[in-house]
């Protein structure tokens, strides 16, 4: 038998075995919304375990109820195991939709948007999702580079001609952040997505998973920045990617791209990964003459 409960630390044990990655997130990451965190309990005569959790997770522009924005998005993440999957899965979207619910009652001027991501491929969960009345929003690629089959890529005029034409005088680093890095950062991310990413996330991946920041520096100011952070040993991310307006089309986030791709390789790493949409044409041709290839394909999926 299956039943929703809500999270307790007494379940920490259990729900680290189910998938320690996203216990680690539920424990220490701060978009979580703490009264989201639903799990899954199966008991038998044999007694109870845990055999899926899932929560809700926003970031700080929802938190903070700025009321200029005119969207804002709430993720859904779940995960669970047994031969029960299926229907603990069920279980856990029903409670997180209900809990998104709760949120858009206790809003009611904002317009949120619950998100989750599907496999392309994964047709019965896209079917099931479309039943509970969810539709499709953005289709975004991930992306691999293996970059010993890339080497070729990396020279120097590869990586820096452009820039050494349009930006003199441009520097590249890894990045020891503090708080008046972070103040900038923050400020050239808002004017290249208009809207700032919640330093949160990027506080725990450096807490948590052995992140790293690059920045493009002109005259000491930044100007564009990649961040990495490890998946497993051999697989490491290049994302939050961006520029400053007034410098794309000038160099400098391909120099920076090409000098992280660079480092990774230098530190053994097999496979620098990343996300795109589907329609960031110009990402998608500086990626690909990187040599980054598409893996799989994610959709994201909306419901109001």
């Amino acid at each position: 038998m299956l039943k929703l409960i809500r999270y307790a630390p007494q379940f920490d044990s259990a729900l680290e075995a189910v998938d320690r990655e996203m216990f680690i997130e539920i424990k220490y990451h701060k978009d979580v919304l703490r009264d989201s965190i639903l799990l899954v309990q199966r008991s038998s005569n044999e007694g109870s375990e845990i055999t899926g959790f899932g929560y809700l997770l926003a970031s700080a522009s929802f938190r903070l109820i700025q009321t200029e924005l005119s969207e804002y998005y709430i993720h859904a993440i779940q995960k669970a195991v047994g031969e029960e999957e299926a229907e603990a899965s069920v279980m856990l979207l029903n409670g997180l939709m209900d809990l998104f619910e709760e949120q858009k009652k206790a809003f009611p001027g904002k317009h949120l948007i619950l998100r989750v991501w599907a496999r392309e491929t994964a047709l019965a969960y896209l079917s099931l999702l479309k039943e509970f009345g969810f539709y499709k929003g953005n289709t975004m690629y991930i992306c691999e580079n293996r970059l010993a089959e890339t080497e070729d890529r990396l020279t120097l005029p590869q990586i820096f001609s452009k820039a050494q034409k349009n930006l003199p005088g441009l520097t590249l680093q890894k990045v020891t952040p503090d708080d008046a890095f972070f103040r900038e950062y923050i400020s050239v991310n808002a004017e290249a997505f208009h809207i700032p990413d919640s330093l949160d996330d990027l506080y725990f991946k450096l807490r948590y998973y052995d992140a790293s920041i690059y920045g493009a520096f002109l005259k000491d100011r930044l100007i564009a920045s990649v961040s990495s952070w490890r998946v497993n040993d051999s697989v490491y991310t290049t994302e939050n990617i961006f520029c400053l307006p007034s410098c794309q089309n000038l160099g400098a986030t391909r120099a920076l791209l090409g000098f992280v791709l660079t480092r990774l390789k230098k530190e053994n790493r097999d496979i620098a990964a990343l996300s795109v949409y589907k329609d960031d044409l110009p990402a998608i041709r500086l990626y690909s003459s990187y040599g980054y290839t598409r893996r799989h394909t994610l959709l994201e999926m909306h419901f109001t």
